[in-house]
């Protein structure tokens, strides 16, 4: 993960990522096959990473507005210790557009059902008329956690992505839920 996400995929050397495991190239190629095939390996292995992240930061949540903040946070987190993450979907659309549907949304789409149901329930407990679908919301939300993630790994600094992500959630919240985020009773992960 880290020789690809350092060095890009064409300038990666299958023989600097054996060394820096201590194994020889052909037991890389046997156990992958291909460069192409280590880097898909590493590829879902940073995704089901996040996954689990995600999963772990929302354990034992009931309220789902807290749900949303704590998994916002997880993922904030995940993304301060591993900035290759972002660094490999990149390079896997850049790499692979016209060959490979994107590792990030076939695991998305994998988990999609559970995001959906955390925003119906969010969406309840707001007790008014929801705007979109919560399918529609899922994947807004997504898309916005994504897109902040990114930016905010792009400039580099752990504070400015854990600020977009943050304020990305508090606004995507107010329009999602109304006046019932001021009566939740959990605090904003701004203020963690």
């Amino acid at each position: 993960m880290e020789h690809f996400a350092r060095d890009g995929y064409g300038q990666t050397a299958v023989e600097a990522i054996a060394a820096t495991a201590g194994v020889g190239n052909g037991t890389v190629y046997r156990r992958f096959g291909s460069k192409e095939k280590l880097f898909f390996s590493a590829m879902g292995y940073c995704i089901d990473v996040v996954w689990q992240c995600i999963l772990k930061s929302t354990e034992g949540i009931d309220d789902p507005i807290a749900a949303l903040r704590a998994l916002c946070g997880g993922l904030i987190e995940h993304h301060r210790q591993h900035p290759q993450t972002l660094e490999l979907i990149m390079i896997e659309r850049a790499e692979f557009r016209a060959s490979v549907y994107p590792t990030h949304l076939r695991h998305r789409r994998v988990h999609q059902h559970d995001l959906v149901e955390l925003m119906s329930r969010a969406m309840q407990a707001s007790h008014r008329e929801p705007v979109v679908s919560p399918e529609d919301a899922a994947n807004a939300f997504a898309d916005l956690m994504f897109g902040s993630a990114a930016n905010g790994c792009l400039e580099g600094d752990g504070d400015h992505l854990a600020a977009r992500m943050a304020t990305a959630l508090e606004i995507f919240l107010r329009g999602l839920v109304g006046d019932a985020l001021d009566e939740s009773r959990t605090m904003p992960i701004r203020n963690r």
